[in-house]
């Protein structure tokens, strides 16, 4: 037996199946234009799939617009627009209530930090720990 290496006929390199008896679906080739950077690219799609009025341009990734489309508005009436948290916690608490509960945590966390509540001062922890 020789010692030269076994050579392939290129597996994976081209398909062993043909395309006789194949039959490819309807397409509509649409057209979008971008305002971005003034470029017009096609997309094919199935004929009876939902064609979008927008599509992320392929040279500068901003939203293109199918040719003859109107564009619409960044928005949807029918779209809901997320909340803050600030604005769900005011649909359970009223700001006076807010405004109690802040207090009573700065109090708190004033209490904890050794701040004197009247004069607002802090007290000196390393005097505090020569006292005790």
């Amino acid at each position: 037996m020789s010692r030269e290496p076994i050579r392939g006929s290129s597996l994976g390199a081209r398909s062993l199946s043909s395309d006789v008896g194949i039959d490819l679906e309807a397409r509509v080739v649409t057209v979008f234009d971008c305002s971005h950077c003034s470029s017009s690219f096609t997309v094919p799609f199935a004929a009876e799939a939902e064609i979008p009025d927008a599509w992320i341009c392929s040279s500068c990734g901003a939203e293109a617009t199918r040719r003859g489309a109107q564009a619409k508005s960044s928005v949807d009436e029918n779209e809901k627009v997320g909340k803050t948290p600030f604005e769900m916690l005011l649909e359970r608490r009223t700001v006076a209530e807010l405004e109690v509960i802040l207090e009573e945590r700065l109090s708190y966390l004033r209490a904890r930090r050794g701040l004197d509540s009247d004069a607002g001062k802090t007290r000196n922890t390393a005097q505090s720990r020569l006292v005790r």
